[in-house]
């Protein structure tokens, strides 16, 4: 029996052991298991924080967004103000091309009213060599016939002319018309 007993001693020792390795196996197992965890934790806490950094990212991502559209927006305000700015130009070209029209005109009418001022002197010089021509005359003629008295002592002479139905209440000098 002392074999027997011998040999369950033994078995409960190795049994002892091995329990003894199940639970150095088992207390392994919990510090990796511990390990797993805060390398789980450490995951966890990596992740959150590229979950802050993706929001940060969308939050700049949303405000570069607002700036392009404000950004979009203010040329399109420029583009409208440019385009005001090109039909007032326009505007502006049509209206000078109108006055520069209407210089023309002015300059075309004021040539006009050059030639019939022209015109209005060279028959106004015409009518004052006519009144040249025919003072000349008178003067030939009064000369003709009223030349220098033949009256002694230089005296003038007064023509009395007399109309039936006409009288006059002083005689017509030399040089004075009929009619007055």
């Amino acid at each position: 029996m002392d074999q027997k007993e011998t040999k369950i001693d033994q078995k409960e020792t190795k049994m002892d052991q091995i329990e003894t390795k199940m639970d150095q196996k088992e207390t392994k197992i919990g510090q990796k298991e511990t390990k797993i965890d805060q390398q789980e934790t450490k995951i966890d806490q990596k992740e959150t924080k590229i979950d802050q950094k993706e929001t940060k990212i969308d939050q700049k991502e949303t405000k570069i967004n607002q700036q392009e559209t404000k950004i979009d927006q203010k040329e399109t305000e420029m583009n409208h103000k440019e385009t005001k700015i090109d039909q007032k130009e326009t505007e502006m070209n049509h209206k000078e091309t109108k006055i520069d029209q209407k210089e023309t005109e002015m300059n075309h009418k004021e040539t006009k009213i050059d030639q019939k001022e022209t015109e209005v002197n060279h028959k106004e010089t015409k009518i004052d060599q006519k009144e040249i021509k025919i003072d000349q005359k008178d003067i030939k003629i009064d000369l003709f016939f009223f030349g220098p008295s033949p009256m002694p002592f230089g005296g003038s002479t007064v023509l009395e002319t007399y109309s039936s139905t006409t009288s006059r209440s002083r005689p017509r000098i030399r040089g004075e018309s009929i009619r007055g």
